[in-house]
């Protein structure tokens, strides 16, 4: 679910450690640690995965199909219920036309299940997350953190980290292991300890066909989202035991400035021509016609589309438009600026929106998917708990469906029950011994001073422009090398600075701003193919 290009993130790999407050590891030298930061719960509806916004554009993991009945299966009768009562893994009561089937669920995976079907929402994780006070998100992105998002149901519990850890799995090498706590490894029931040696080598085996598929097609993505977009899934019977069929996809995307050919030069000039034909045909019509018009409901318009498909993105006098919430407060916002301050930011905002398009990759991504062997060896656990998440959630809606009596019924009898383990899902990941954000989450204070908490810089990860916003006319800016050599020193001439790295070797450069003897703020920045 990456805005990475994929060879950064494997030559970035890194270990993720989970516990309560500062979370310990999972073996040695970890170098990343979660923590706990109060967060927004995910509530993207059906059909983020298969747009250009929601889930779909950030990545993550979201399930929104419902499951379809075998052609030689005909169901005459259903009920489904839960007892309590029964062994762990098989108090799903299933029975079809009269005959019980066995379906094996257990408590940690059937009742956020069933709680997530009967929710309106199908996003399950992001790891492009928000946090609920935005100044400790600004600290924690502007630090190098991350911050994970998880679905309202799916938060604390096992299920829900099963799910993150395969949002990371195919970049990450501690997702070979389960979380463990304290040091001990959290296990469901049915659950067994993981084999990291087998896993580690099956690991291996999928990267190398990442490469194989990146060398034939001569292209990366630069995110996914792990769905059930197009897929089938077929409920069937084999004697008295109920079978799911379908694996989940792996939905790849890359931005329109990374499709071959493009050029930004020429977007920007077929932008322009557009807005001046449209122009020329209503001044053709009225020679009064309000020309700041145009570019005001243009504007409109586009904060509108931004704020659907591009999540990721923030800072400048565009996002502050974006935020405002209603069309009326939208103009009146606008009528502040000078015609041509309205015409410079649609023109250039319309060519950005354009260059950041997401583009889906469809043979990609299918031959990202089509070997679930291959992707079960890299952590059987972790796949698994996936795929029995996408077909049953696709039962259980196929049931809410055609059975709301029934399906109200099993709803109502886990209503109160709660899953073991018990666990708590972690909402920051950031490096070990990163103190701004230990400060941050220990005391839920930003420990930035409230210029750095202003500063923005954007994309980060970075292809060609790189943005600097609301820092002081006159501030020196330094780009470092991993060595430290200085490769630019120049000075800011305004509070919004461009800087250009196309044609810069992909890597890790620092960013380091002297405010004038003010503040200095030094950022790491990722240089992108």
């Amino acid at each position: 679910m990456y805005c990475l290009e994929t060879t950064l993130r494997r030559s970035l790999l890194i270990f993720l450690a989970i516990i309560e407050l500062v979370v310990s590891g999972f073996a040695q030298d970890v170098p990343y640690t979660g923590g706990f930061l109060p967060a927004p719960l995910l509530t993207f509806g059906p059909g983020t995965t298969s747009e250009g916004g929601g889930a779909g554009a950030v990545g993550g993991i979201a399930f929104d199909e419902k499951a379809k009945l075998h052609p030689a299966l005909q169901i005459n009768s259903l009920t489904i219920g839960y007892d309590g009562l029964k062994p762990d893994g098989s108090r799903l009561q299933l029975t079809i036309n009269g005959n019980k089937c066995q379906y094996t669920l257990y408590d940690w995976q059937l009742i956020p299940l069933v709680r997530y079907a009967d929710s309106p929402y199908t996003a399950c994780f992001t790891y492009f997350g928000k946090l609920v006070d935005k100044n400790l998100e600004n600290l924690i992105l502007n630090n190098e953190g991350h911050i994970m998002n998880y679905h309202p149901d799916l938060f604390n519990t096992l299920l829900g980290w099963r799910l993150a850890y395969m949002d990371l799995m195919v970049m990450y090498e501690f997702t070979t292991d389960l979380p463990r706590v304290n040091g001990i490894r959290i296990l469901g029931a049915g659950e067994t300890a993981p084999d990291i040696t087998a896993n580690t080598n099956g690991q291996a085996r999928f990267i190398n066909q990442l490469y194989t598929i990146e060398s034939d097609l001569g292209y990366t993505f630069r995110s996914y989202v792990i769905t059930d977009y197009s897929r089938e899934i077929q409920i069937s019977l084999k004697n008295d035991t109920l079978n799911l069929s379908g694996y989940p996809l792996f939905r790849c995307w890359h931005f329109r400035q990374d499709t071959k050919g493009f050029n930004s030069k020429s977007v920007s000039d077929s932008i322009v021509n557009r807005y001046q034909t449209i122009l020329n045909n209503e001044l053709a019509k009225n020679p009064s016609f309000y020309q700041r018009g145009l570019y005001i409901d243009s504007l409109i318009t586009l904060s509108v589309k931004y704020k659907k498909e591009y999540p990721v993105y923030s800072g400048g006098t565009f996002v502050d438009l974006v935020s405002i919430e209603t069309a009326s407060e939208k103009r009146i916002f606008l009528e502040r600026y000078a015609t041509e301050s309205l015409k410079k930011m649609l023109f250039e905002t319309a060519a950005l929106m354009e260059a950041y398009r997401i583009i889906f990759l469809p043979e990609y991504s299918n031959r990202m998917s089509q070997n679930p062997e291959l992707l079960k060896a890299c952590n059987p656990a972790i796949w698994n708990a996936t795929v029995l998440t996408m077909r049953t959630a696709a039962l259980f809606r196929y049931l809410k469906v055609n059975y709301p009596a029934e399906w109200q019924t099993l709803v109502t009898q886990v209503k109160d029950k709660y899953p073991e383990p018990a666990v708590r899902t972690p909402t920051v990941l950031y490096k070990s011994g990163n103190t701004v954000i230990e400060n941050a989450i220990r005391t839920g204070i930003p420990a930035l001073p409230e210029k750095a908490k202003e500063i923005l810089v954007y994309p980060n990860p970075v292809k060609d422009i790189l943005f600097i916003d609301n820092i002081s006319q006159n501030s020196l800016i330094s780009i470092f090398s991993s060595d430290g050599k200085v490769l630019i020193r120049e000075i800011a001439s305004g509070v919004r600075h461009r800087i250009n790295l196309k044609g810069w070797k992909p890597g890790i450069y620092l960013l380091r701003i002297d405010d004038r003897g003010n503040d200095t703020i030094t950022k790491s920045i990722i240089k992108s193919y």
